[in-house]
């Protein structure tokens, strides 16, 4: 089976998994912004604020940025600046593409693992928020999650720049 092939099993394995995130991530949001509204209204009208906003607005924000990086490494919609590399080979562009491609997978591989690690340490030290009393590590298991989906997304990524570059050079 040629890498390509592979990339594409990968995407299209993706693609319900970052379907489900990326509505799992406008959900959340919507919910930040609905008990943010809340809070600041109840604050300044009957100078009583929501208990533990902060907290459920700190941990849903966790989850909504790994979410959402991951459903923006699937669209390929990242932020890149191209001054130098516009100005490379079509070769050489593609070999740093894998390179950084590698790199990212990596690291986010590394990430994977310590936050899998931190949630054993969180769960047996039986870490909660200070206001609300909710148990941290079920918000890193999550997080975990979305890193997960997100090396999924990289590896896709990974295989199928390989593939483009390994075939190149076979065929020519």
């Amino acid at each position: 089976m040629s890498l390509q092939k592979v990339a594409s099993f990968l995407t299209k394995f993706n693609r319900p998994l970052v379907a489900f995130v990326k509505y799992v991530a406008l959900w959340i949001l919507a919910t930040m912004m609905f008990l943010t509204f809340v809070d600041v209204l109840l604050r300044y009208i009957f100078n009583l604020p929501v208990p533990g906003a902060t907290e459920l607005i700190e941990f849903m924000m966790g989850i909504v940025v790994t979410f959402s990086v991951a459903y923006t490494a699937h669209k390929k919609s990242h932020i890149g600046v191209d001054l130098v590399l516009v100005r490379l080979k079509e070769n050489t562009r593609k070999i740093i593409g894998i390179v950084t491609s590698f790199l990212t997978l990596i690291l986010f591989i590394l990430i994977c693992w310590q936050t899998y690690i931190l949630i054993g340490e969180d769960y047996q030290s039986t870490l909660e928020s200070a206001v609300l009393y909710i148990p941290v590590y079920p918000f890193i298991v999550i997080v975990t999650i979305g890193f997960v989906i997100l090396c999924l997304v990289l590896l896709a990524e990974f295989l199928g720049l390989l593939g483009e570059v390994v075939s190149e050079w076979t065929h020519s």
